[in-house]
C-alpha cells in the first residue's frame, strides 16, 4: 500500500512506485497487488493513456495489479503561477 496524497500531480513518483513493487516481487517478495491512496483525483489521472500503459505493462509482464483509490472529497483546482518576467540590470 502506497500513500500517494500527490498522485493527481504531473510530477508524482506513480511509476517510482510501480518499480519498487516490481524489484521487491523479483526480489523473493510475494507481492500481488499494489495499491495507491490519494487525495481526491488520483483515479482520474491515472485513467490517462501513459499510466494505463504503465498500469497494464505491471500486469503483464510482472502480474501486479495496481488500484488506485482516492479518498473522499473534491479534486483541488491546480492555479498556474505565470512566468515572471526577470529583468537584468
Amino acid at each position: 500500500m502506497e500513500i500517494a496524497l500527490g498522485l493527481p500531480n504531473p510530477q508524482s513518483e506513480f511509476e517510482k512506485d510501480i518499480l519498487k513493487a516490481v524489484i521487491a516481487k523479483e526480489s523473493g517478495n510475494e507481492v500481488r497487488r499494489l495499491m495507491f491512496i490519494s487525495r481526491a483525483g488520483g483515479e482520474k489521472k491515472c485513467s490517462q493513456p501513459g499510466r494505463r500503459a504503465v498500469i497494464a505493462w505491471a500486469r503483464e509482464k510482472h502480474d501486479l495489479a495496481i488500484e488506485v483509490h482516492d479518498l473522499p472529497g473534491t479534486a483541488r483546482v491546480r492555479i498556474r503561477k505565470k512566468a515572471q518576467a526577470v529583468s537584468s540590470r
